[in-house]
């Protein structure tokens, strides 16, 4: 009987070690997915503020675009200008030439 309460304690004594691994290997794990967790949530959050650069990035080039139109417009209206002036100014060439010739 002795035998077997020493045996049945040395039972007892290994389950309550075993137990207290266990609580130590749990607390460990749930350490590590709180950690994980914060990974996550970080992580997260990176990848909200990269689509906000990235529609921002977006809105930018949109305006950038219609800005690159605006100025093509300007550059044709200045052409259309300048060849309007050209066009003028040979007029004005081809009246002097024409008045100089006419004089008595």
């Amino acid at each position: 009987m002795i035998a077997s309460e020493s045996a049945t304690r040395q039972k007892l004594e290994q389950v309550v070690a075993d137990e207290e691994r266990y609580r130590g290997q749990l607390g460990s794990r749930d350490a590590d997915l709180s950690a994980t967790e914060a990974q996550l949530a970080s992580r997260q959050a990176d990848l909200v503020r990269a689509h906000a650069r990235l529609a921002s990035s977006k809105s930018e080039l949109e305006a950038q675009k219609r800005q690159h139109a605006v100025l093509d417009s300007q550059e044709l209206l200045l052409h259309a200008d300048l060849n309007a002036k050209r066009a003028s100014l040979m007029l004005s060439q081809t009246n002097l030439g024409y008045n100089a010739n006419r004089r008595p």
